[in-house]
């Protein structure tokens, strides 16, 4: 899976003519644009990751090679490419995400929309001390892991920013995806 990476100019690009031999492109739905201030020093591809330089000058890079910076720096046009996006991007790395807190304005739209992995948060202990249980309870595996994903929906673009990114887990991580479809075994990989 590939993203499509772009200077942020504050100006809406046309970028049907690049060219891209991946079946799995994901188009103009993930744009790489800096913040305002990291735009200087973002501007040419010498400032990024110079182990995918080649992927980068046609403004294409992997979701395996993206980096932190680029990760901070992501915007996308609606919650749901954040949700697509995030789960390429899990599943990439060895996890599931699940959907976690919004927060909604004044007229119920979402404003926030908060993804993590799917061992984050602890279960209710309340639930594992049952009496009256007609079966077993299933096993612990929920770590309070603290990988996140946060977008914030920015009213002047109409795009969703990311506004928190951690990227660090407390438990272990299956393997990349092999097979030929490009998605693993994980439950939320699996459309």
């Amino acid at each position: 899976m590939e993203l499509k990476l772009k200077p942020y100019t504050g100006v809406e690009n046309n970028w049907d003519d690049v060219k891209n031999d991946s079946d799995n492109d994901l188009g103009d739905d993930f744009d790489y644009q800096p913040n305002v201030e990291d735009d200087a020093k973002d501007n040419n591809v010498d400032s990024l990751d110079s182990t995918s330089k080649s992927e980068e000058v046609c403004g294409v890079k992997r979701i395996a090679d993206l980096m932190v910076e680029d990760v901070w720096n992501l915007e996308f046009r609606t919650e749901d490419k954040t949700c697509q996006f995030y789960n390429a991007y899990s599943c990439w790395h060895g996890f599931v995400m699940k959907k976690d807190d919004v927060v909604r304005d004044n007229q119920g739209r979402i404003i926030i929309r908060q993804l993590v992995c799917n061992k984050e948060d602890w279960r209710n202990m309340r639930y594992l001390d049952l009496d009256d249980r007609s079966r077993e309870a299933r096993s612990l595996t929920r770590t309070k892991c603290p990988i996140r994903l946060r977008v914030k929906l920015d009213y002047d673009c109409g795009r969703w920013r990311v506004s928190c990114f951690v990227e660090s887990h407390n438990h272990d991580l299956t393997q990349p995806p092999i097979c030929a479809s490009g998605f693993g075994q994980l439950s939320s990989h699996c459309h």
